[in-house]
């Protein structure tokens, strides 16, 4: 299934890696894809770690969900020296 996805996915969509990044995919390089994560800003990945798109349809958007953050660590914790609102 992750494989059909990756190699599915086209220039123009929004994903999000398995490291939690969000951004656009710009470009291909065989197994290398290109992520724009910011205005001009771009990186390049691994095609393997495309983890899912974002469906923007569905109302998803870049901004991580606490269940994202949930699924990724565990459990939430401020970054030391940051201070948390309720």
């Amino acid at each position: 299934e992750a494989v059909q996805l990756q190699s599915s996915v086209e220039v123009g969509d929004e994903v999000m890696t398995t490291s939690g990044l969000y951004g656009f995919i710009t470009g291909f390089e065989g197994e290398i894809a290109w992520l724009e994560i910011d205005d001009n800003v771009q990186i390049r990945i691994a095609r393997a770690a495309i983890q899912r798109k974002v469906d923007t349809a569905k109302g998803e958007s870049a901004e991580p969900t606490v269940d994202d953050v949930k699924n990724a660590k565990g459990k939430i914790e401020p970054a030391a020296g940051t201070e948390v609102d309720d």
